[in-house]
């Protein structure tokens, strides 16, 4: 076994413990930062490619995170604690002090994705979540957020949110093609 080959077997299992660690364990009793494990696979993928070592379909983070077998809850998860970590580095207020219309717009946010989560986890035939419910409250929390009129809000607003927070593009199309086929049938408002 070459240099190479021993100090990667031993990175990736340092790697693989840690993501065990970052996602299955609560953001105030994590021992690992997120933030730290994002770095420890970035410099992994660098390294390989300098080595011109084979690391599969791996082209980005999340793509290593998925051929490590998380699912993508798991991986919207570890970059949702990301954002957490660098808020806390940052000095960015935490929850409880907050202003009552601030929590209120975060725990708009946080459970627009569950039901985003559930709009793609659906039954395609009989669905009961509406994907136009969901595509309607991230446009009304981005137009709160930047203070936009709502009407300024377009979907690639929509569609960069969803990025942003970990969603696979594959997701976020299968988004944008439940809302197309839900307009069909769908009698409610349509922001």
């Amino acid at each position: 076994m070459n240099c190479f080959q021993e100090i990667s077997r031993i990175f990736i299992a340092d790697i693989y413990t840690d993501i065990d660690n970052v996602v299955t364990t609560d953001f105030e009793s994590q021992h690992t930062s997120a933030i730290r494990l994002y770095q420890k696979i970035k410099t992994y993928m660098i390294c390989a490619k300098i080595f011109d070592r084979n690391i599969g379909m791996c082209s980005s983070v999340k793509d290593f995170l998925k051929q490590a077998d998380l699912d993508s809850q798991e991986i919207v998860y570890f970059y949702c604690l990301i954002v957490k970590e660098r808020k806390k580095k940052s000095g960015v207020q935490t929850l409880k002090n907050r202003s009552p219309d601030e929590k209120l717009m975060r725990y708009f946010y946080w459970d627009s994705m569950q039901l985003i989560k559930n709009v793609l986890q659906d039954n395609e035939i009989d669905p009961q979540y509406s994907s136009i419910v969901a595509r309607n409250r991230l446009k009304l929390y981005i137009a709160y957020e930047s203070k936009k009129d709502i009407t300024v809000v377009n979907l690639n607003d929509v569609a960069n949110i969803m990025e942003s927070c970990g969603f696979f593009e594959r997701e976020v199309s299968l988004f944008f093609a439940r809302i197309t086929e839900e307009l069909s049938y769908y009698h409610g408002e349509i922001l």
